[in-house]
């Protein structure tokens, strides 16, 4: 069974923990994440936490930090997308969490410039815009009418005379009615 669908498009995003990206030891990418990259053209989007529950390991918000910078200077940031992680209470800083500013000041605040705005702002304006246009409707044609006696047409909104079930443009046409 594949893990991962071949796609053509970048409409697929896989949300993958940390350690399948990253091997914690050598600090290279895992065979999973160049098989991810040789295959698909999706991104991956990485968190802060790492939700580290049962028997997995729980590492320190430090130890995350560096291990989410060192992945970010070894994926290839065009498809990269990043999320801080909050979804628990003790997430929040105010309860001694990193926050939702976690991220930034943790592992973007030690990045180029041009890396942080790749992955805060192209990336995800990419993702999001990966439909094409949708193609505008042809504009509707306006009603219009016609004068009785000089056989202008005129917009429907264009003030109209009546005599005799008779429209004109002007009291001028209207005359001419004889």
């Amino acid at each position: 069974m594949e893990i991962f669908a071949p796609s053509n498009g970048r409409s697929i995003v896989y949300l993958l923990p940390l350690p399948l990206i990253l091997d914690e030891n050598s600090l290279e990418l895992t065979t999973i994440a160049q098989k991810l990259l040789s295959t698909t053209q999706s991104s991956v989007c990485l968190t802060l936490y790492g939700h580290g529950l049962g028997s997995e390991s729980v590492r320190s918000r430090d130890e995350e930090a560096f291990l989410l910078r060192r992945t970010i200077t070894r994926f290839p940031i065009e498809r990269l997308l990043l999320s801080s992680g909050v979804t628990f209470k003790t997430h929040l800083s105010a309860y001694g969490g990193h926050g939702y500013s976690g991220l930034f000041t943790q592992v973007l605040s030690n990045l180029p410039s041009e890396v942080t705005v790749q992955i805060t702002r192209e990336n995800p304006k990419r993702l999001l815009m990966w439909r094409p246009r949708p193609v505008a409707e042809p504009e509707k044609p306006k009603p219009t009418w016609q004068c009785r006696f000089c056989q202008g047409k005129f917009e429907e909104t264009h003030q109209k005379f009546e005599k005799m079930d008779f429209e004109y443009c002007s009291m001028k046409c209207l005359s001419g009615h004889r």
